[in-house]
């Protein structure tokens, strides 16, 4: 992976966002904020989401980061310097073909956070970061 190694997950910083290494400790959170309504905007996401569900998606996440197949981060919204929300959302790039430099683009925000500017963000954050660190010449969603 250009400019990237197994050992090293990046954190990339925003203004309204930072994006990092999903954690096991979110998987609470990550079960709370899969709504009905967002649910049903993803791709095979059952609703309820369990914790459990959350669990195991984490763990393919670090795997898949491990074998160059996706990259998946937590989405913390940063309100403000003294009063951080924490996980809001996750976003990734799957199906990564680093050979072919191109990658697929997917997302989610917790239904409360809607409207905020956080989606906006964050892919625009990924989207450089796939072209300026990973390469990538072209990114499909």
């Amino acid at each position: 992976m250009t400019g990237l190694t197994c050992n090293f997950f990046p954190e990339i910083n925003g203004s309204l966002v930072k994006l990092r290494k999903l954690s096991i400790e979110d998987a609470n959170d990550i079960s709370k904020l899969v709504t009905r309504n967002v649910s049903k905007s993803l791709w095979k996401v059952p609703f309820p989401y369990t914790r459990k569900d959350a669990q195991n998606f984490i763990e393919s996440s670090h795997k898949d980061f491990t074998s160059f197949k996706s990259l998946n981060f937590a989405i913390e919204y940063k309100k403000d310097a003294s009063d951080p929300i924490g996980l809001v959302g996750i976003i990734g790039i799957k199906d990564l073909d680093i050979g072919n430099k191109k990658g697929n683009l997917g997302y989610w925000i917790g239904e409360r956070y809607w409207g905020k500017g956080i989606g906006t963000e964050a892919v625009a954050l990924v989207i450089n970061f796939a072209f300026s660190v990973l390469g990538l010449n072209e990114i499909w969603a």
